[in-house]
């Protein structure tokens, strides 16, 4: 019976170090994101620059000294008048008898000038994320859990018969 015994201990004993050693498995999963995202800013700065309208008169005189001179003169422009007009602008040259002289007139008109600057400038933004998951595996048994549960009943099964000293 002394062998039978340590024979039933030897096999527990082993059988406790190899299948109720409990082991921990890591597995680990990284995973990259990687994000890309583009800015895009617009700025416009508007100068508008305004200049107003300008009426203009201004008198030539023409004379010599000279009386015979300044008839010839008086008679072949007496009759002299000119006058352009464009839009708002016009201007109006005639020759004034009683002053002897030129009479210029011009209107220009008010001008309003726009100036507009736009920049624009885009930027690109990568941005990169590593996420690690660990996740954690509890294996409690080595030996699978039908073999511990023969080798149970056939270690009673050892106990009985010795009892019953059929063995």
């Amino acid at each position: 019976m002394k062998p039978i015994n340590l024979l039933i201990a030897a096999v527990l004993v082993c059988l406790v170090f190899m299948a109720c050693a409990s082991s921990k498995h890591r597995l680990v999963e990284t995973t990259m994101h990687k994000k890309d995202s583009v800015h895009q800013q617009s700025r416009s700065v508007v100068s508008t620059e305004i200049h107003k309208a300008i009426d203009d008169a201004i008198f030539l005189p023409i004379t010599t000294g000279d009386s015979l001179v300044d008839s010839v003169i008086h008679q072949k422009l007496w009759h002299f008048k000119t006058f352009k007009k464009s839009g708002q602008n016009s201007y109006t040259i005639r020759y004034n008898t009683t002053a002897k002289g030129f009479d210029i007139t011009s209107k220009i008109a008010g001008i309003e000038n726009s100036l507009v600057q736009k920049s624009d400038s885009i930027q690109k933004v990568t941005k990169q994320q590593a996420k690690k998951v660990e996740i954690q595996t509890i294996i409690k048994y080595r030996i699978p859990k039908w073999f511990l549960i023969f080798f149970a009943i056939s270690l009673v099964a050892v106990y009985l018969l010795v009892k019953l000293k059929v063995i």
